[in-house]
């Protein structure tokens, strides 16, 4: 698929998409993956990237072919399978800085695939305001998270092909191919409700090809919910009324106004950051965008001329089909904002912080959309050089602001993976003793929890598994649980025992359990570090007795997968230091 880049002396076609590329690639480099080298592993990788990364290909065969057979994956079979396949990839091309790699060339090739939709609808220079809006998206700060980028930004990658195919007339493919992004991440799925608004088409073909197409959509809705339902997909079908009608249409008022108020929000926050590395990205981002945007601004169009002559006039006759065209962009991409959060049933609509702001995810071509029509304005109403000179310092003063807000995000994952490395490490360290069914439970008093992502949280009980290799016989393989504050009033069970579960701690569900407190292992902070509490502890009023430290050696156990990356050193000696 070629760009259709007209203008003089600028590459065109394939030659463009190269160019391009290598453009959003670097941007993608400098703002999400500048500190990769120093990210690792976060909340839901532990589940299937990392397991991915130490697979062999007879169990990524399987374990694929067993999601398709149950249509599995919480019902999205293909974004698990993509997911886990792309980790093997990553484990086999060396292992967590090529799982970065890979994550950056997924994310270089959406920028591109937006950027080149963008180029069919706008101006050169709009096109390219739009496309950085698209690649520096901040309403959502979780593209670099591994499980994000593998198993999110294939659902985008679908849209996107598929919105390309629509407008080349090419529909049958186009509906096989967002039927992907149901699949796999289904938020981006009703998006690609506005498609035909994109094209020329308007009038009365318009109003037919719109319902034709909202009833194809439908169907393909339908069935897939259908075979959820089905399957027993849980989340599906413990959906209750009103909730089903109520949340959706909350959430289509809340999601727009935060994705749209975060672009305003996050220069803000970058001020809050500055420091001799900021200042340095700030200065160095600027000039790089304000030499790009100098190089597209010539070919910018005079319609937001004629929109302001006919606003003076007071004449919506005065409006050419241009001036109707670009409205009609600006209407569409504000609907595929909107589009972007009927179906973020589980998520609070107003995250601006963590794993959490992925409800955003899909609201971001329609924020590109948005933007490239601004971008149009702004050059459009520069009539002289020096104004559209002005313009693009504007913009790309704007954007290094968003590129330094990367850097904001990536400095919360850098901390979050050194707060886990040294977590981890004590846990080895105080913990010699493990046995089947032993459980570490954690109190939260001194865990540190990062803004943008979560370092040691509620998938702590699926790690230490993969960071030694257990005997093989063992029934109930140690886990690790993160406390909740109020866990001394409630951890106890009439019967004497204690309960994990959603009231005393932070784990999956499917790990809650009852065991026998001489079972447990204790872990508090003390002075900063872990400690761990022998003898007695006190439990809603009485005494239970839990597992001391024991003395002498203890047999040590083989690496896993994740030790040399979570465990400094040799945490094995001075376990009662």
């Amino acid at each position: 698929m070629s760009l259709p880049v007209s203008y003089a002396g600028r590459p065109t076609g394939f030659r463009a998409l190269a160019v391009w590329a290598v453009f959003f690639g670097l941007i993608l480099a400098v703002a999400r993956y500048w500190h990769s080298g120093q990210m690792g592993f976060y909340e839901d990788d532990y589940t299937l990237v990392t397991r991915g990364m130490a697979a062999s290909w007879p169990e990524v065969r399987d374990f694929v072919a067993s999601l398709i057979s149950s249509f599995g994956g919480q019902g999205r079979p293909l974004q698990h399978s993509v997911l886990y396949v792309l980790s093997w990839v990553a484990g086999q091309l060396g292992g967590l800085p090529q799982a970065y790699w890979l994550g950056w060339a997924i994310l270089t090739l959406n920028s591109v695939l937006a950027f080149s939709l963008l180029r069919r609808l706008f101006s050169p220079s709009a096109a390219l305001a739009g496309g950085l809006a698209f690649a520096l998206f901040g309403a959502d700060t979780t593209q670099a998270f591994l499980y994000h980028s593998f198993g999110l930004q294939q659902s985008l990658t679908y849209l996107l092909v598929a919105l390309h195919l629509y407008l080349l007339d090419r529909r049958v493919l186009a509906y096989l191919v967002i039927l992907g992004s149901l699949l796999s991440y289904e938020t981006a799925f009703p998006v690609f409700l506005a498609a035909p608004l994109l094209g020329v088409q308007r009038g009365r073909g318009l109003g037919r090809e719109m319902l034709r197409h909202a009833a194809i959509l439908a169907g393909l809705f339908v069935a897939v919910l259908g075979l959820r339902l089905a399957m027993g997909e849980t989340r599906v079908a413990g959906l209750g009324f009103p909730d089903l009608v109520t949340m959706p249409l909350l959430h289509m008022l809340q999601g727009p106004l935060v994705t749209l108020a975060t672009f305003a929000y996050r220069p803000f926050q970058v001020f809050l950051a500055l420091d001799l590395e900021m200042v340095l990205v700030l200065l160095i981002s600027f000039a790089g965008l304000l030499a790009v945007l100098v190089w597209t601004r010539g070919d910018s169009s005079t319609v937001p001329s004629a929109l302001l002559s006919a606003w003076r006039a007071r004449s919506a006759s005065a409006l050419g089909e241009p001036e109707r065209r670009l409205i009609r962009l600006l209407v569409t991409g504000l609907l595929m904002v909107t589009l972007a959060y009927p179906l973020t049933f589980t998520i609070r609509a107003y995250a601006i912080s963590g794993r959490d702001t992925r409800v955003h995810f899909a609201a971001v071509l329609g924020a590109a959309i948005v933007w490239a029509c601004l971008g149009e304005f702004v050059y459009g109403l520069a009539a002289t050089p020096r104004r559209k000179l002005l313009a693009s310092v504007g913009l790309a003063a704007y954007f290094a602001m968003m590129i330094g807000f990367g850097f904001v995000v990536q400095r919360s994952y850098v901390r979050a993976w050194e707060l886990q490395r040294a977590f981890w490490t004590a846990v080895v360290r105080l913990s010699p003793d493990l046995d089947d069914g032993t459980v570490i439970l954690v109190e939260p008093g001194g865990l540190e929890d990062p803004r943008f992502i979560y370092a040691n949280h509620w998938n702590l009980p699926r790690v230490l598994e993969q960071i030694l290799d257990l005997p093989d016989d063992w029934h109930a393989p140690p886990r690790v649980y993160r406390l909740l504050p109020e866990w001394r009033s409630r951890l106890a069970t009439d019967e004497g025992e204690f309960r994990l579960d959603g009231s005393t701690v932070l784990a999956p569900p499917s790990l809650y359990d009852t065991i026998d407190s001489r079972r447990v292992i204790l872990l508090m902070t003390s002075g900063g570090d872990l400690q761990r509490i022998g003898g007695e502890v006190l439990v809603g009023g009485e005494a239970f007795r839990i597992r001391d430290l024991p003395r002498g050696p203890q047999p040590a156990f083989l690496e896993g997968f994740l030790y040399k990356l979570l465990v400094d050193g040799d945490p094995t000696g001075d376990a009662d230091s």
